[in-house]
Order: structure tokens, then sequence, then C-alpha cells
């Protein structure tokens, strides 16, 4: 190998540059590999608060329909002895 000015070779160059290239696709595999651990904690918590606020629906559902039988039964029952 002819060395290059500066002293070194072609070879170390070549590391070097493989070096750093590698180095930096380690630190974006790393950043990614947070994000999605990030990503996937903030999807654990907004499925379970879909699942939460699912649930207070139905029993929102639930309470409504017994008030709305309750006024049904009510109004019957205070109706004048004329009708």
């Amino acid at each position: 190998m002819a060395p290059v000015p500066g002293g070194k070779c072609e070879v170390e160059i070549l590391n070097e540059l493989i070096n750093h290239r590698l180095q930096a696709l380690e630190e974006k595999i790393s950043f990614q590999e947070d994000a999605l651990q990030k990503l996937e904690a903030e999807l654990i918590y907004h499925q379970k608060k879909a699942i939460s606020l699912e649930r207070m629906v139905e029993d929102l559902q639930l309470s409504i329909r017994k008030i709305e039988s309750n006024i049904g039964t009510e109004k019957q029952v205070e109706l004048p002895p004329h009708f």
C-alpha cells in the first residue's frame, strides 16, 4: 500500500472511515430503539385509556337507559285520574 500524505496508508484511512460510519449507524439505531420504546409505552397508555373511556361510555349509556325508563314509569303514575 502506498503511503498517503500525513503518514497513513489507504487501509488505515478506509478503516477510520468505516469505523466512523459504523459509529454513526450505531448512534442512529440507538436513537431509534429509544424512540420506539417511548412510542410503545405511549401506545400502551392510550390503549388502556381508550378501554377505560369505552367502559365509562357504556356505564353512562346504561345510566341514561335506567333514567329514561324511570321517567317513563313516573309519567304514567302522575297522570290525573280522568285520563
